[in-house]
C-alpha cells in the first residue's frame, strides 16, 4: 500500500502496474513486502510470472522479501525487526534472512518465533547485493 491521495482519487494499492508506472526503483535495490502471502504469484508458465516480486525483479529490484502465507502481526513485527537490524548490521538480505531465521528457532526471538509456520513463510528472490554488483549486464 502506497499512501493514499483521496483528493487525487489515488486508492494507493500496489499493483504490476503501478511498480511499473509510477514507482523509480535504485538499480539493485532490495524490496522487503511485509505483508501476508506478498510473495504469491500467478500465471506460472507464461513468460513472467505474474506478482508484485517479480514485477519489482524486472523493475530493477535485486532482490525481494515476501511470505507465502498470513503470518500473526506480533510474530512478524518482531521478526522483520530482527532482519532489519542485521541488514542495518551491513547483512546481505540472504545473510539477514538466514541469521533471523536461525534465531526464531533458538527461540531468540519468543515462543511464537520458534514455530515453524510463523518464521517459515518468508521467501527471498533474485541476487544478493554481492552477486549483483559483480553481475555482467547483457
Amino acid at each position: 500500500l502506497l499512501a493514499p491521495s483521496p483528493l487525487a482519487k489515488d486508492s494507493g494499492v500496489l499493483s504490476e502496474d503501478r511498480i511499473f508506472s509510477d514507482l523509480r526503483l535504485k538499480l539493485g535495490c532490495h524490496i522487503d513486502l511485509a505483508a501476508c502471502r506478498s510473495a504469491l504469484s500467478a500465471g506460472e508458465g507464461e513468460y513472467v510470472a505474474r506478482g508484485l516480486v517479480s514485477a519489482f525483479l524486472v523493475a530493477g529490484a535485486s532482490s525481494v522479501l515476501g511470505t507465502l502465507w498470513p503470518l500473526p502481526d506480533l510474530p512478524a513485527a518482531v521478526f522483520q525487526a530482527h532482519y532489519h537490524a542485521r541488514l542495518a548490521e551491513g547483512q546481505s538480505p540472504a545473510g539477514a534472512l538466514a541469521a533471523t531465521q536461525r534465531a526464531a528457532t533458538r527461540g531468540e526471538l519468543g515462543d511464537e518465533l520458534r514455530l515453524p509456520q510463523n518464521f517459515g513463510g518468508y521467501v527471498l528472490y533474485g541476487l544478493s547485493a554481492e552477486v549483483h554488483e559483480t553481475a555482467t549486464r547483457v
